[in-house]
């Protein structure tokens, strides 16, 4: 069972009841585009204003942290995402001291490698990120991070196959990994480049308070 308590569309102390659906969900933080990973899924009502309301379980012990609904055509599809309580916990000592959490960054837009796009590419992987763009200025440009490029000549970008040694098939997975790190931790990137396997140190930076659209 999955309780959910907040003040919808400013209807103070409601609660809404459904179950926990699934766990491991993604989405995006619509103003900064990093994917927000590990969330609960639950088929309890939530709206405006249930965000940063406690989800309970059935003996009243807080599961998860309201956080966002899923849209289709603008229209709310029945699954809401609470942050895990787990996650909450491990972040308690930033917000006491800073009042915000600063997650790491490297400074990358990116897709995970299909099968198919491997194949056509004549790949020795058949998994991994691929690297469509880096941000100037950012970690993963001072570690000489390579993205796709078109003009002059067409150059696949760098396919990134694992963090740390953990095998890595897309951005989600990268930033789950990275969220259990800080600014200024070294992460040490495998990186496959013209179908030659290398070890990229970057030092994480922490996110930018002004970035829209890469990771």
């Amino acid at each position: 069972m999955a309780i959910a308590i907040g003040s919808p569309f400013r209807n103070f102390n409601s609660v809404s009841v459904g179950v926990v659906s699934g766990t491991r969900r993604s989405t995006e933080n619509i103003s900064t585009r990093r994917p927000i990973t590990d969330l609960v899924q639950t088929d309890a009502a939530l709206n405006p204003g249930n965000s940063g309301g406690p989800l309970l379980d059935a003996n009243g012990l807080v599961v998860g942290v309201n956080t966002a609904v899923r849209v289709q055509n603008s229209v709310q599809i029945g699954v809401g995402l609470a942050i895990p309580s787990n996650t909450v916990v491990g972040l308690l000592d930033q917000l006491k001291v800073a009042g915000d959490v600063r997650r790491p960054y490297i400074g990358i837009s990116g897709e995970s490698l299909t099968r198919e796009v491997a194949r056509s590419l004549g790949l020795d992987t058949d998994a991994g990120i691929l690297v469509r763009s880096v941000v100037a200025g950012s970690p993963a440009e001072r570690a000489d991070l390579r993205g796709l490029e078109i003009s002059p000549v067409r150059r696949l970008g760098d396919i990134v196959t694992a963090v740390d040694g953990r095998s890595v098939a897309s951005v989600e997975e990268m930033v789950s990994y990275f969220n259990g790190l800080k600014p200024g931790d070294e992460v040490v990137l495998t990186v496959l480049r013209d179908n030659h396997s290398r070890q990229v140190p970057i030092v994480l930076d922490p996110w930018p308070d002004d970035l829209q659209q890469d990771r």
